[in-house]
């Protein structure tokens, strides 16, 4: 409970949680982003609507997307809107990830209904194939719900239905759960 914690302020809700690289905590609550010491809250982004999801960057950048479908870049004291920068516009809220190389991913369903995988490395954005060799569709044409890292430094992508899918820089493979 927040009220546990000396001087947090007051939230209705909040998502997208990540530590930055000096191991301070940041949380998008409500329509703020938020760092937390261990001892004082700082306001790093005020937004006019509500954060779903935050991510460091090997480089020490902060990603945030928002549930207007915005992506958004935390330089210093400076925010820039990046929506527009990715080959597809975002037709849901972003799901953003990072990984032990460094590489930021961003996984949105676009505004064609279909979904996209990009991913950042050597200050370039690479788009991530989800077609398989020969075929004519995507994997899968649902909501990318999350995105993580395993021990062994593999991407995973969850995604609204019974699906996962393992990814690398070029291509995803989908795994489908019968339980």
């Amino acid at each position: 409970q927040w009220s546990e914690i000396p001087g947090a302020p007051p939230l209705e809700s909040f998502a997208g949680m990540a530590e930055d690289l000096e191991g301070r905590f940041l949380v998008g609550a409500d329509a703020r982003l938020l760092r937390y010491d261990g001892t004082t809250w700082e306001n790093l982004f005020a937004g006019e609507t509500a954060i779903v999801d935050v991510a460091v960057s090997g480089d020490g950048r902060i990603w945030i997307a928002d549930n207007t479908n915005r992506f958004y870049l935390l330089e210093g004291d400076t925010v820039v809107d990046l929506t527009g920068v990715l080959s597809a516009q975002p037709n849901e809220p972003v799901m953003l990830a990072s990984d032990s190389a460094g590489r930021l991913w961003v996984a949105m369903t676009g505004i064609d209904g279909l979904p996209w995988l990009h991913v950042r490395y050597d200050n370039q954005w690479h788009t991530v194939s989800v077609v398989p060799s020969g075929a004519d569709r995507p994997l899968w044409v649902e909501s990318i719900r999350d995105l993580a890292e395993d021990d062994f430094g593999q991407l995973w992508m969850a995604g609204q239905s019974n699906h996962s899918f393992l990814c690398d820089v070029t291509a995803c493979l989908r795994f489908e759960h019968r339980f």
